[in-house]
């Protein structure tokens, strides 16, 4: 067919032998080149869908999500990593538009990626980037890096689609925040370590300098930071003189044997004078040949006087009075003096597989070790009162004392304990305490005494309902008894009387003296009268004395309490006392019981009562 419409061509009149060889070209390259043409095409899809692909690819391989804006309309379109990235599905922000962004963002940094867009805009910045808060859906901010580029204008000029990723970037600021916190930290340790924390810096040539000095380079070297940050001479002028070739030949030591640093110097102070110094650094070889230390320098001129004392204390080790024992750094008995042996009887074979806490106890408060341990991690010296134990098994108070000795880098290396017997310190004290709440005659609590336990009682019985009794006793006849037999006499009857009130009440009841011949009972749980009875009966018993029997009876003032009415001891006291007054005024040798309605009256009793007191 081709060939038909060749032949026709070529026999066409006018047709030269150019122009038909010409339409031949025509006819055969035309469709070649359309042919090839739709293969290019081809090609370049499949390139472009590769090329996608392999975008797509490097974008989930870097987890980005996606974002293109239409800043004119404010349409935004993100892929699903953008909204998983704040624990949302992508169907859960559609429609999606920059406000959707803005809802999402910390408003202060809000500010920062509006700024950073205007510069974008303007052409200051090649690209938007900045790193915001977002919120995650659980409510906790994530911080993501939010970076890309204004690709199209309209027509007039002003920006239109802007393309972009975001990146969860959350373990990079808290790594960064982390490593702000160490440096601020390391900056405040610096600047408020006793001592210096320094680099020192020998160079090839020989020269040397301190690169870094913390604050307090000023207290050792009399120094600032900036006036050896390039040269150490200062330093090196500082040190005493018969110090310096020591310490010159450790320090080049050091270098040539990268070994650690450490020695111990005087240093002359332009302020402070001569002054101890100690000091450890680590060296490193640098790449030009130089050394590098790092290290820390600190005062030790009190700890070295302080270490002289010991000594000193330890010459009279064994001649001292009180009981001295040294442990090393894990408490194990080291040294123990005569003094020690002879309170405890313990030598110090005998303590070898023994820890102090075998021996010594805080009363009430188990673990003296770790007691002490704690305490002497951040101090120097702890005292306490503890219970030491014999050999024998005996146990008496001692007032302890524990002191830390410290080894020339400042670490704990052995505890020293001192104790004295304060057997006798403590009776006085329970003899203080027991005239301050016991009366000295009989024995048993003064009014001070009976008040705390008043207030006890008082409160039990409001928390629990139960009937408290306070009850005012005054003797009748006891002034015959000082008359006729005297005051010795008058004491025996009230010693004799608070020890058969003592007999007669329950252990949970208390029988105080206010003085004279008045008496407070105070009884717990009251469930009848009878006590009161009791009570009575007893104190009229005949009290034998020296020439004869003494005969007194006991006038009682009741008052009840059971939790219904606030008051307080004062008011049950006076309230008992008026009762006591009309138990009295009705004959005496009976109780009656306090009303604030009624007027107080004598309990109830036949004849017989006006004699014995009972029913």
């Amino acid at each position: 067919m081709l060939t038909d419409a060749l032949n026709h061509f070529f026999v066409l009149p006018g047709w030269t032998t150019i122009s038909s060889l010409l339409l031949l070209v025509a006819l055969v390259v035309l469709p070649a080149t359309l042919m090839l043409n739709v293969r290019r095409q081809r090609a370049n899809r499949r390139t472009l869908k590769e090329l996608n692909t392999r975008y797509r690819r490097i974008i989930d391989g870097t987890n980005a999500g996606t974002w293109e804006w239409n800043v004119q309309t404010g349409a935004i379109v993100i892929n699903q990593r953008w909204a998983e990235m704040l624990g949302y599905d992508l169907s859960e922000l559609q429609p999606a538009t920059i406000e959707t962004w803005k809802a999402l963002t910390h408003p202060e940094d809000f500010q920062v990626s509006e700024q950073a867009l205007r510069a974008h805009f303007r052409g200051d910045a090649e690209h938007y980037l900045v790193d915001i808060r977002m919120r995650h859906r659980d409510g906790r901010w994530l911080w993501v890096r939010d970076s890309g580029r204004l690709m199209t204008h309209t027509s007039d000029g002003s920006p239109e689609w802007m393309f972009g990723t975001h990146m969860d970037v959350s373990a990079q600021h808290r790594e960064r925040e982390e490593q702000d916190l160490w440096l601020q930290r390391f900056r405040e340790l610096s600047r408020n370590v006793p001592g210096t924390l320094y680099q020192y810096h020998q160079l090839s040539d020989g020269s040397s300098q301190f690169p870094f000095a913390s604050p307090g380079i000023e207290d050792i070297y009399g120094c600032t930071p900036e006036e050896v940050q390039e040269d150490a001479t200062v330093v090196f002028s500082r040190i005493a003189q018969d110090d310096l070739e020591r310490i010159a030949t450790s320090i080049q030591h050091s270098a040539d044997t990268l070994s650690l640093w450490h020695e111990t110097y005087r240093i002359n102070h332009p302020l402070r004078g001569e002054i101890w110094v100690e000091g450890s650094a680590s060296p490193a070889r640098q790449t030009d040949g130089s050394t590098l230390w790092h290290g820390y320098i600190h005062d030790i001129t009190e700890l070295r006087h302080a270490r002289e004392q010991l000594r000193l204390a330890a010459s009279v080790f064994e001649a001292s009075l009180d009981a001295i024992f040294i442990t090393d750094e894990h408490h194990r008995f080291l040294h123990v003096n005569r003094a020690f042996q002879a309170m405890t009887g313990y030598t110090l074979p005998d303590l070898q597989d023994k820890l102090p806490n075998q021996i010594l106890a805080v009363p009430g408060s188990p673990g003296l070790i770790d007691q002490v341990s704690e305490f002497l991690d951040s101090n120097d010296n702890w005292r306490h009162d503890v219970e030491v134990s014999r050999k024998s098994g005996e146990a008496f108070p001692a007032d302890l004392t524990v002191t830390t000795v410290r080894d020339t880098r400042g670490r704990p290396s052995h505890h020293v304990a001192v104790f004295s017997d304060i057997t006798r310190q403590k009776a006085h004290e329970a003899e203080l305490d027991r005239i301050a709440h016991f009366d000295p005659l009989t024995g048993i609590p003064n009014r001070r005494l009976l008040t705390d336990r008043m207030q006890q009682a008082i409160a039990q019985a409001q928390r629990s309902g139960e009937r408290l009794a306070v009850v005012m006793l005054d003797l009748d006849g006891f002034k015959p008894v000082n008359d006729r037999w005297g005051h010795e006499a008058g004491d025996a009857v009230l010693v004799e009387i608070a020890r058969r009130l003592k007999q007669l009440l329950r252990a949970g009841d208390t029988v105080a003296r206010l003085g004279g011949d008045e008496f407070v009972l105070l009884l717990r749980r009251v469930e009848s009268e009878a006590v009161f009875h009791r009570v009575l009966d007893c104190i009229r018993q005949p009290i034998p004395l020296e020439n004869g029997n003494a005969h007194v009876s006991a006038s009682l003032g009741v008052a009840y309490f059971a939790g219904e009415v606030p008051v307080d001891g004062d008011q049950l006291l006076r309230m008992a006392d008026q009762a006591t007054y009309q138990a009295k005024a009705a004959g005496k040798d009976c109780f009656v019981v306090f009303s604030e309605t009624d007027q107080p009256a004598p309990a109830p009793r036949p004849e017989a009562a006006i004699l014995h007191g009972q029913p």
